[in-house]
């Protein structure tokens, strides 16, 4: 009994460890997901357990927000902590991992549905270049 309690603790000490995800992980790169045509979020994910996240709108001369902060992935969801104060401009924080055709998405929790519905769509799911996407702006698509 003690050898089982050892180990289940050990497991949660390794756990613990490991904030972000191992550097071999097919998460890591770069994502971006449209808001709308003149704007985008993008997403890197890197090894050593940081991000870089910006969000650009190319209207009316143009604005960028980088910031900076770390991510953790635990049970195919992906947390951002993001460093700078006004993050939450940034958007989704909680990010579901989820595999269509052997190609990676992270989805925001609000879309999860939608994306299991119709597929990955350009503007409810960080994508990486070159994913297959259904290109159509939410509530515009004949049911």
């Amino acid at each position: 009994m003690r050898s089982l309690l050892l180990a289940v603790g050990l497991g949660f000490a390794a756990c613990a460890v490991a904030p972000h995800a191992d550097p071999s992980s097919t998460l890591l790169g770069s994502y971006r997901m449209n808001d709308c045509s003149d704007a985008w979020l993008e997403l890197r994910l890197l090894g050593d357990g940081t991000c870089a996240c910006s969000s650009v709108h190319t209207a009316g001369g143009g604005l960028r927000a980088d910031y900076s902060g770390r991510w953790q992935v635990q049970r195919d969801v992906v947390t951002l902590e993001l460093d700078h104060r006004y993050g939450d401009w940034f958007g989704p924080r909680t990010l579901h991992v989820l595999r269509r055709d052997g190609f990676v998405y992270l989805v925001p929790r609000a879309d999860v549905a939608l994306f299991e519905a119709h597929g990955p769509l350009h503007d409810a799911c960080f994508h990486r270049d070159g994913a297959p996407l259904e290109v159509w702006r939410r509530g515009a698509r004949a049911e």
